[in-house]
């Protein structure tokens, strides 16, 4: 009876990480149809200011480039040089370790340049963090319910920020995980989880 159990508790996870998976492609890809669309009809901004350029990865490539803007260069300046303070201008001491650490990490396993480790591990999280959600919806609504809520995050216009170079899905993995074990009173994973958000972001 136990291995029954297991093999069908097995098999239900195993569709429903094909369903997040089959969602999460969906979803990417409406997100680069339309991406393409938008470039070809907008002009990119070089600069806020003469005195203030945009800081740009991929200045050649619009598309790319998008993905890595603003906080992107912070976490980029900590997995390169680490933490810095200056009193007197802007610092890199706001911006939380966890998310560099991890970039870092898989660059260096891998091989693979910084910016591509980091949208790896955002579009890695956000899969992970949408099986999490379901699961939390699983005790309240009914399967149509528990569909409903992981579209109507990945449609929801910001949902953009997901697949960024920031921390976005990395706190919704966390945060996500903390609150899934606390439901199931699994109190160590909930505070481990919990613990690993606080690395995150000031939130």
């Amino acid at each position: 009876m136990e291995l029954k159990a297991e093999t069908s508790n097995f098999s239900q996870s195993r569709k429903l990480f094909l369903y997040i998976l089959k969602i999460f492609i969906i979803w990417r890809g409406t997100l680069l149809l339309m991406h393409l669309i938008g470039l070809s009809f907008s002009q990119m901004n070089e600069s806020s200011s003469p005195q203030e350029p945009f800081w740009h990865w991929f200045p050649d490539n619009h598309y790319l480039d998008s993905f890595f803007r603003f906080d992107s260069s912070w976490y980029n300046e900590i997995i390169q040089g680490g933490y810095s303070y200056n009193p007197e201008k802007q610092s890199n001491v706001a911006f939380f370790p966890l998310y560099p650490i991890l970039v870092k990490a898989i660059a260096s396993l891998t091989s693979l340049s910084v910016p591509i480790s980091g949208f790896f591990l955002s579009n890695l999280c956000l899969i992970l963090a949408l099986f999490f959600v379901y699961k939390i919806s699983n005790i309240y609504l009914n399967k149509r319910g528990r569909e409903k809520v992981l579209i109507l995050m990945l449609v929801f216009p910001t949902s953009f920020f997901y697949s960024c170079f920031y921390t976005e899905s990395l706190y919704l993995l966390t945060t996500a995980a903390c609150f899934y074990f606390f439901l199931n009173k699994k109190y160590f994973w909930s505070g481990f989880f919990g613990f690993f958000a606080s690395l995150t972001r000031v939130t």
